[in-house]
């Protein structure tokens, strides 16, 4: 489904994951003075996550005053279940399309390395109970992976197959981090080429080994991972959205996402 009709095919709109930036943006007040830097940077567009407590209202104040555009959320996923109304109506004052989640522990509730197939039949029956209430309120629904729901199940699929062999796309897209899916031994530009129809936007965050041969997140450029091909290649196929996100920072995070965006625009020249 194209979720951002108004932006061209071809065309890669460049986003700021409030994640990233968590620590900063706690009271109403710091929102605001994060946003104004944000589009300082030149970000036009932003994901809200990570944010402390503030009126719905009020932040639509504050992005329409700075004309900044929320393409996706990633909302708590138990929020879904208890008070899917309040969502939508927050996610139309927004006008943000998508209502995305950051994984599914809460519905799983156990680590990672023990989930089974019984646990994804558990959490593909919640996800298309989701998917539908919020189509039927004209939103979509995403989905945001990591690298544990790459783990092989006994039947040799890993637990991102069986979740889509399970939830149809019309249910559920997929927000596909591709840091993530470099993690998890994913060859990306596979996973795009097979996926793209189903991709609402991408993450996008670099990967770098440390002094300590440690394997950290980087900024966009900053890495390993080829982002002019990448960027190019969602651009091919229709992906209209990408969201710098960064989890972990080695400077001031607003920092991090200023070098990401400049990096990402210099490969535009």
């Amino acid at each position: 489904m194209n979720y951002y009709p108004d932006i061209p095919r071809g065309e890669l709109l460049i986003a700021a994951q409030m994640y990233t930036i968590r620590e900063q943006i706690r009271t109403p007040d710091e929102i605001w003075q994060a946003l104004v830097k944000l589009k300082e940077i030149g970000y036009t567009a932003i994901q809200v996550s990570g944010m402390g407590e503030i009126d719905p209202r009020l932040f639509a104040e504050y992005t329409e005053k700075l004309g900044l555009r929320v393409v996706v959320t990633h909302v708590n996923p138990n929020l879904l279940l208890e008070n899917p109304d309040a969502v939508i109506e927050q996610h139309k004052l927004w006008n943000c399309p998508i209502v995305g989640i950051g994984g599914a522990w809460q519905w799983l509730g156990r680590p990672g390395v023990s989930y089974t197939a019984a646990d994804y039949d558990s959490v593909c029956e919640t996800l298309n109970k989701v998917g539908e209430t919020l189509r039927a309120a004209g939103l979509g629904f995403a989905y945001h992976n990591h690298h544990f729901e790459f783990r092989r199940l006994p039947n040799g699929q890993s637990g991102m197959e069986y979740i889509l062999e399970r939830v149809p796309a019309e249910n559920m897209a997929l927000i596909a981090d591709l840091y993530w899916l470099q993690v998890a031994g994913v060859l990306v530009e596979q996973f795009i080429h097979e996926h793209h129809e189903r991709i609402a936007l991408v993450h996008f965050k670099d990967l770098l080994i440390d002094d300590d041969n440690r394997q950290i997140f980087a900024e966009v450029g900053q890495g390993n991972m080829d982002y002019r091909l990448l960027a190019n290649l969602c651009k091919e196929y229709g992906i209209k959205v990408a969201a710098v996100e960064q989890d972990i920072c080695r400077r001031d995070p607003m920092e991090s996402l200023a070098m990401s965006y400049d990096y990402l625009r210099s490969l535009e020249k």
